[in-house]
């Protein structure tokens, strides 16, 4: 699990690559490329490289990811968005959204599929089942984000700043995705084992009978 000092140091180890995210500011083919650069920073953290970002170039391939990144994210967006107009529990709602976001694009990620970026459910399961460590997650997110803010004082800083939370907040979550689905898997691989050993018992009972 990566720590507030990683996730901290992260985007500078490379400092010339913290600029890639001010790829942003072209409209539209600078936001679903940046979106796309998100991808492979957790595709490139998953693969254990988090030593430094990735190289933004070649651009090939970062347009169509983050327009399908973007799309995954487009109903659960609005529907967050829609709710902070109403009341009661239903601001809670938006706020909970909001909070799994990072989930959603880590579930994206794996396989890239529209789908996977929309299931808020799969997305609940993942964060209740580990739910302490998504809680720390966002802790140490809180911390990045306050020391960036504290560092934004000077509004130039910014210009540093907001890729340095975006990029970090990335690190930490990507390794909460990792830990916790490497969990579930073995969880699951467990149960089948059992499953099947239990049917070769049953099996063997009956052949017992039959005799």
């Amino acid at each position: 699990m990566a720590t507030i000092k990683q996730a901290l140091k992260y985007p500078f180890i490379n400092f010339a690559r913290l600029w890639n995210y001010w790829w942003f500011l072209v409209p539209l083919w600078g936001w679903l490329v940046v979106n796309g650069y998100v991808v492979r920073i957790i595709n490139e953290i998953r693969k254990g490289k988090s030593e430094e970002l990735p190289a933004i170039r070649p651009f090939k391939g970062l347009f169509e990811t983050g327009f399908f990144l973007g799309i995954a994210l487009l109903v659960p967006g609005l529907t967050a968005f829609l709710l902070t107009f109403l009341w009661g529990w239903l601001r809670i709602l938006a706020v909970y959204l909001i909070l799994i976001t990072p989930v959603l694009v880590l579930q994206f990620t794996e396989k890239r599929r529209i789908r996977d970026g929309m299931n808020v459910l799969a997305a609940t399961k993942l964060v209740f089942t580990h739910f302490g460590l998504f809680v720390l997650t966002w802790l140490k997110t809180a911390v990045v984000i306050i020391v960036w803010a504290l560092a934004s004082l000077p509004v130039i800083t910014l210009l540093i700043t907001l890729p340095a939370i975006t990029f970090g907040k990335y690190r930490l979550f990507t390794d909460f995705y990792v830990q916790a689905t490497e969990v579930q898997k073995k969880k699951e691989k467990a149960a089948r084992r059992q499953a099947i050993e239990k049917d070769i018992s049953v099996s063997i009972s009956f052949k017992k009978r039959g005799k």
